[in-house]
Parts: structure tokens; sequence; C-alpha cells
């Protein structure tokens, strides 16, 4: 036994003189290499946030990511179109929350079995409304050169502008001399800063009290809340999509992101969606289903006021304990035949013009 434990420390001395002498070799290449990494993640954010809300990368200049990702709306747009750098460039679509984003899944296909029996694969997860970049580091990329938004004519005007801006310095002790004049590796470098910025425990905050109502805390919600969540389970059928259940994350991100016609609106010409990205005839008008726990106003992927809802149900229990409303009954009101006197019945402690709002949009 004696015999182990001086072993041990024999070879635990050896081991710590060895680093003392600053030995090199793969073992120390690879730590290094590590510990560089390691740094950039740290400042990769506070990068990303510089150029999240540099409103030179657009062309003309005036637009940034904050533009239309508002921060004083859940970084979103309560706008019913967001507007690009070129004005005459306007879009069909309104912005979508940043908040919880970087959660979303990359698109997959996933199995489902049809109210019929039959068995389909549909996609779920992915980036924008109609799903086109795969992930959170391909969505940061389209904005900034798509023409009915930042408008930037190619990736070396963006390096261009960056090199430029108050925050270079930075920007160039972050990335590092050999990549710094590199316009393809700086702009990556971009990418992923604008990523770990969307990562910030800011944009998933998990503080509703719906978490704490699932997570057993009976008086987090009101009476009428409660029946506001019966509706939104059951008659509703809201929670089919928007999922109470935690599935990819601790707590449930009150979504499947998956793909589905509600057979909203279009604005000017059709929208196909999904359609429009996949081919397929089946997914033409397809969204993807947002997450309820942020929206500052109750905007469709089109721009459509969902029955003004923001004004008829004021109750705040989905969203962000900061200010942000998510009521209940957002989807499938009017299209689904949700039962009216169920919901106005939860609606009897809103204001006055609450309800008539809701009664002239009921009747109409």
């Amino acid at each position: 036994m004696v015999r182990h434990y001086l072993l041990f420390f024999l070879l635990l001395s050896g081991l710590l003189l060895f680093k003392s002498a600053g030995v090199t070799g793969p073992s120390a290449a690879l730590a290094s290499a590590a510990d560089e990494e390691n740094k950039r993640l740290i400042q990769a954010p506070a990068i990303g946030k510089s150029i999240f809300f540099d409103k030179n990368l657009s062309e003309p200049v005036g637009v940034s990511c904050a533009t239309c990702h508002n921060p004083q709306h859940a970084f979103a747009d309560s706008r019913a179109v967001s507007p690009g750098a070129v004005q005459a460039n306007l879009g069909q679509r309104n912005a979508p929350s940043l908040m919880y984003a970087a959660l979303i899944r990359p698109i997959t296909l996933e199995s489902r079995v049809t109210a019929q029996g039959e068995l389909i694969m549909a996609p779920e997860g992915g980036l924008f409304h109609d799903g086109r970049a795969r992930d959170l580091l391909e969505q940061v990329q389209s904005p900034l050169f798509h023409k009915q938004e930042m408008n930037l004519p190619d990736r070396a005007t963006l390096a261009q502008r960056m090199r430029k801006a108050d925050y270079s310095p930075a920007l160039r002790e972050w990335v590092g001399e050999e990549n710094w004049n590199n316009d393809e590796k700086l702009n990556q470098f971009a990418f992923r800063a604008l990523v770990e910025f969307l990562r910030e425990p800011l944009f998933r905050p998990f503080d509703a009290r719906i978490d704490d109502f699932l997570a057993g805390d009976e008086n987090a919600l009101t009476v009428v809340e409660k029946r506001g969540l019966e509706v939104f389970r059951n008659a509703g059928k809201c929670a089919d999509c928007h999922l109470l259940e935690a599935d990819q994350w601790s707590k449930p991100l009150l979504s499947d992101f998956g793909y589905d016609n509600l057979g909203v609106p279009s604005r000017e010409k059709p929208d196909p969606g999904l359609g429009g990205i996949s081919k397929k005839e089946v997914e033409i008008g397809q969204f993807r289903a947002p997450t309820l726990r942020i929206f500052p106003i109750f905007l469709d992927p089109l721009g459509n006021l969902f029955l003004k809802l923001i004004e008829v149900f004021p109750i705040s229990i989905l969203g962000s304990r900061r200010g942000q409303c998510v009521p209940f009954f957002l989807c499938y009101i009017g299209t689904h035949g949700v039962i009216m006197r169920e919901i106005r019945h939860c609606a009897a402690d809103t204001t006055a013009t609450g309800v008539s709002l809701w009664n002239e949009t009921a009747e109409a």
C-alpha cells in the first residue's frame, strides 16, 4: 500500500515538473487551442450585439437587425409588414420574435399520423416563417443580403463595413490578424457572433407564470386564466401544436414548430410559405407554428392581426413577466370553430371595449 502511494506521488510530481518546465508538443498545442476557443466564445455575444445594432450594415444605411427585431417588442416587429432598407421593396411578412429562437431545433422530418390514420413525414423546426433556414447560423446571414431586408450587395461589402465600424478594434482582436483581411473568414466570425448573442439568457428567460403553474403552483394563475387554459387544452385544440409539455428543453417552448395552413389571408399576392421552399403542393400556404411564450402583438406571418386579441384578452400568463401579453386563443379561432360561448365566458373580466371588439369580430 505504501509503495502505491509513493508511486502516485512520484507520478504527480513528475507531471507538475513537466508542466512547469513549459513542455510543448501536441498536448500543449491542443490545450492552447482550447483556451483560445473558450476566450472567443466568452467574447462572442458582445461582438454579436454590436453587429446586431449596426445600422451601417444595410444598403442604403439606416437599417439594423434591431430595426425589425425591436428589443422594445420582444425582438419582434409590431408593424404589419417589416420594411427593408429600400422602402420600395416592401415584403409580405412580419418579422418574428427572436426570443427562444436559439432553442428551435434544425429542420427535420418527423413522423405523424393524420386524422385518417395515414403515416406521413412532416417537417418541424427550422428558422423563418417558411423554414427556409435550416438552423440559426443560416438564419442570421439571410437578412443582410435579402433585397427586401438589409439589401447588402455581397459579402465583401459586409466585411468592408465591419472593418470601418466603431467596434472594429474589438472585432479585429477577437477574430485575429490572420483572419482580419479575409472577407469570408471575417464574415463567418460575424455570423457566429450573432448566433452566440441570440443564445444569451436574455433571449430565454422562462419566467412566465405558466411555468410556475405547470410546476405545481396552483396559485400562479387566476380563475379566469385557468378556464382559458382548459379551452386551450381541449375545445380550442391550441395545445395540439403549442405544446404544454417539455420536449427538447427543460420547460415547454409552447410550440412543436411544425407547419400548418390556417387559412390566413395573404397580402396582395398569395404567399406559398413552406411550399415555396419545398415545392410540394401539399405544403403550399403552410407556416411554422410560433412559440406563444413571447408576443408583443398578435400578428401572423403575413401581418394580419389575429382578431384584435391583444385588446380582447389581456391575460399575460404565457409570456414574460416583463410585460408582454400572450393570451390563450391565438390560433384556431374562426378557422377551427372554437366554442365562442366558452371563450366569451373566459373574457368576462375584460374591459367593455374589449368585449365589444370581440363581439364585433365573432359576429363578422
